[in-house]
Parts: C-alpha cells; sequence; structure tokens
C-alpha cells in the first residue's frame, strides 16, 4: 500500500508544465480542487502510519507533502501581483510575479501531515533536515521561482526515491543558471542556494566543519577557504556531466553565486489590463539590489565586484533566501 495517493496532484499538472519546468497557473487554477484533493489525503497520513513505512516513503511522503503546499500556497495568491500590502518596503530582486510579494509565504499557511501542523518552512527545517539530514536537499526542492529546481510536474513514490533524488541534483547543475563553468577564470558560478544551505551541505558533506572553515559567508559573494571549497566541490563533482568533471581542477578553481530570478515559472498568457490600471511588468524597473537585510539581519545584495572578461558569464549577484 502507498502512503500517499499521488493522483489529484499529478492529474492536476497533467500538460500544464512545459520542458522547462514552468507551469500554467491560470490553467492550474481551475484544477484547484485537485490539489486539495491530494492536501487532504495527505492530511490523513499520521505518524504510526509513516513509522512503519520505510526510510524512502517517508523522505518521499515529506517531499510530496512540501510541493503540494508550494502549489496550493502559489494559487492561494495567485497572481502575486494583487497581494502587495499598501506601502511595504521593496525587496531585492522583487518583481510583479514573485512569491516573495507575498507576506509570510513561507510560514503563514499550515497543513496537518504525518500527524501535526506544518508550514512550508517546518517541513524543509524541521522535518527534512532534522530528520532525513541529506545535502541534496537545497536543490531538489523548489522555491518558487525560476531559479533553482523547479517545481515537479509529477510526484514520485517510495520506491527508488533516492535515485529520483540524484537524477533531481543531476538535473539541477545542468541548467545555466544553477552552474556555470568560466574555463580562462577558472571560476564556477553556482547558484546561491548552495550559500543558503551552506553550513549544512558541508556539515552533511565533510562532517563537523573545523573551526578554520566555520566562517560565515551569508554576505560574501565568493568563497575564499580552500578548505570550504574542496568540500562544496566533493559534493557536486558527482553530479555533474563527465565532460565537466574532467574539466575542473578542484586545486585550482574558485566559486561565486550568481543571481537567483524570483520570477514565478508561469507560462500563462498575460491577461488584459484593466482600464487606467497600471502599466504590465514589461514596463517596470527591477528594483535595485542594496542594503536588504537577510535572515539573520546581516545586510547583503551588493553588486559583486567587476565580472570576468567572459562574454556569456551570468549574472552575479546575491539575492537572500526567502
Amino acid at each position: 500500500m502507498i502512503v500517499l495517493d499521488r493522483t489529484d496532484y499529478n492529474g492536476a499538472l497533467r500538460g500544464l508544465v512545459d520542458e522547462r519546468g514552468w507551469i500554467n497557473f491560470r490553467e492550474l487554477l481551475a484544477r484547484r480542487d485537485q490539489i486539495d484533493r491530494f492536501l487532504s489525503k495527505a492530511a490523513r497520513v499520521n505518524a504510526e502510519m509513516l513509522r512503519n513505512r520505510s526510510v524512502e516513503d517517508r523522505k518521499a511522503y515529506w517531499f510530496c507533502v512540501y510541493h503540494g503546499l508550494l502549489v496550493a500556497s502559489i494559487l492561494d495568491h495567485y497572481p502575486p501581483e494583487r497581494v502587495r500590502p499598501v506601502g511595504a518596503a521593496p525587496d531585492p530582486g522583487d518583481h510583479a510575479d514573485s512569491v516573495r510579494r507575498v507576506p509570510g509565504f513561507w510560514t503563514a499557511r499550515a497543513i496537518r501531515a504525518g500527524g501535526e501542523r506544518h508550514t512550508l518552512r517546518s517541513i524543509e527545517n524541521d522535518v527534512l533536515w532534522k530528520e532525513f539530514p541529506d545535502p541534496r536537499w537545497p536543490f531538489v526542492l523548489a522555491r518558487g521561482g525560476r531559479s533553482g529546481a523547479p517545481i515537479p510536474a509529477e510526484l514520485p513514490g517510495g520506491v527508488r526515491f533516492d535515485s529520483y533524488l540524484d537524477r533531481r541534483v543531476q538535473s539541477f547543475f545542468r541548467q545555466r543558471e544553477n552552474y556555470y563553468r568560466s574555463g580562462p577564470d577558472k571560476t564556477l558560478f553556482l547558484s546561491p542556494v548552495l550559500l543558503w544551505d551552506r553550513e549544512r551541505i558541508m556539515t552533511q558533506e565533510g562532517g563537523p566543519l573545523p573551526v578554520h572553515q566555520s566562517r560565515p559567508v551569508s554576505r560574501w559573494e565568493e568563497e575564499e577557504d580552500a578548505g570550504d571549497i574542496q568540500i562544496l566541490l566533493r559534493f557536486i563533482m558527482p553530479f555533474l556531466d563527465r565532460q565537466e568533471r574532467m574539466a575542473i581542477d578542484p586545486e585550482n578553481y574558485k566559486i561565486r553565486y550568481s543571481y537567483f530570478d524570483w520570477r514565478l515559472p508561469d507560462t500563462s498568457p498575460p491577461a488584459a489590463p484593466a482600464p487606467g490600471s497600471e502599466a504590465g511588468d514589461e514596463d517596470r524597473q527591477p528594483l535595485p539590489l542594496t542594503d536588504a537585510p537577510d535572515v539573520k539581519g546581516e545586510t547583503v545584495g551588493e553588486e559583486m565586484p567587476e565580472q570576468p572578461d567572459s562574454d556569456d558569464a551570468p549574472p552575479v549577484r546575491f539575492i537572500p533566501r526567502p
């Protein structure tokens, strides 16, 4: 017997996800009842039912619940631009169609799952990282933006779930916005999700961090400690294509963190503006990335130093985690 029936979720997204993993949310809104049924079934799975299942089954359950709740939360506030509170201070990297416009997006909505009430944030931090610590989580959990891992078009079961995670991480590092190698500069431009969960990744991958490797990097755009770089590369390398692995010399490469695109991965055609309404997104200018406090109260978001001389290098700016 499967732990969680995924039929409603998979049926709701069927035919609405393109090859990039972007979703037609306007069409999905019409299928909202299927997402709600999926979450109702998740709520009927209690702690005792999970306790009797394999580790892979339990990890798959929470992975599925997280993404079901993420989709439901996006639909709750779709389109995001309509929920911007009047007078609210702009966030760095804010866009009219970003979940970052929604106050408390990661913590406001709670559902029952596994016998307890959980939010997106508590599923990630209190369940997945605490009960099933795994350095792959940052690269398989979607954030509701165009960067990072995409929202799954189809949820997996517990059978071979570990292999599913490996494939999803490999897919993550094949996306140019998440991984880019500049050979002449011997620099890897990596997604800032490595920065957000850097200490947890390194602890899982390399054991307890020695004192000299415990430097917080929350407001730095470039890794500086050679030991830190070695641990991060040790995690990344097995997920890269063979050609990439052969091209990287871990002793000589450096790591820099790139821009995270928080815009909603939405393929819905733009709605016609109401008479007298404000200009659409195409007329809005992006907000400056300056002096935005991160979750620990430090200042982040400064422009990075001048980029290397590479015509196709990605933009390199850091945006704080949600």
